[in-house]
């Protein structure tokens, strides 16, 4: 995806939105085609990618309501680019110049705090989301065990012992939120408390305090923000150094 400005006059600006594809492109006869209402560049009935047609129809409609144009280039067996317009007003320069004590803070905020790896359960049923999650767990260092639902959760804490678990909310047979209540039944009076992290994609008024109140101690949106996800773990995993030199965890 790019953006590029395509024009400027005074206060309004008009910008230029790309998306960028190398899929299977389309005829240059049936590339307006796909904009109107249930046609598709392949008609036929035994297409390979299905769909109701509507997706561009409803995209032009939007971008002429606010005043752009839309279109597209594209090459068979090369790919797509699909670009509209849109006019905005620019914001005003009103933003002072930092001041250095300020800057000193943002450099601080902005230093990675030292994480030991971590042995993580990621509990997510969504195949998508588990592997973008592998992907940058493991780019951080952490060791990751994978479980598709909440009853699978509890076995897994269970049987094995884990520095954190990433939980998604909503999952079937068991969901998180319950989930985490047998995990922190199971915890009772043993003296362990494996920090247990929420990920819900309706992070709305109230979710976290249902989070907090099933015994979970921290959470995450989705789409993870995976930088709001490192900062997180950071928390339970952070590592300093003692004045005799060892290494320990803070939780």
């Amino acid at each position: 995806m790019r953006v590029r400005l395509e024009s400027r006059h005074e206060d309004t600006l008009v910008l230029q939105f790309s998306v960028i594809d190398t899929g299977i492109g389309i005829a240059p006869e049936k590339q307006q085609l796909v904009f109107d209402p249930f046609r598709q560049a392949d008609g036929s009935p035994t297409r390979r990618y299905r769909g109701t047609g509507l997706g561009l129809t409803i995209s032009a409609r939007l971008v002429k309501l606010m005043g752009g144009e839309i279109g597209l280039e594209s090459q068979p067996g090369r790919g797509s680019r699909f670009f509209f317009t849109v006019q905005l007003e620019a914001a005003p320069e009103t933003i002072s110049p930092p001041k250095p004590a300020q800057l000193a803070r943002l450099s601080a905020s902005l230093v990675h705090q030292p994480v030991r790896p971590l042995r993580i359960l990621l509990a997510e049923d969504n195949i998508v989301n588990q592997k973008l999650a592998l992907e940058f767990l493991k780019r951080e260092g952490h060791m990751i065990k994978v479980v598709a639902d909440g009853q699978e959760a509890v076995a897994a804490t269970r049987d094995e012992t884990f520095d954190l678990v990433l939980m998604d909310v909503q999952m079937p047979t068991v969901d998180g939120l319950q989930a985490t209540e047998k995990i922190r039944a199971s915890e009772r009076g043993t003296g362990r408390h494996t920090p247990i992290i929420a990920m819900t994609a309706s992070a709305m008024n109230g979710d976290e305090e249902r989070c907090l109140e099933a015994g979970m101690d921290d959470y995450v949106s989705k789409p993870v923000d995976f930088a709001a996800l490192r900062e997180t773990l950071a928390k339970f995993g952070a590592v300093e150094t003692a004045t005799s030199g060892a290494v320990h965890s803070r939780v």
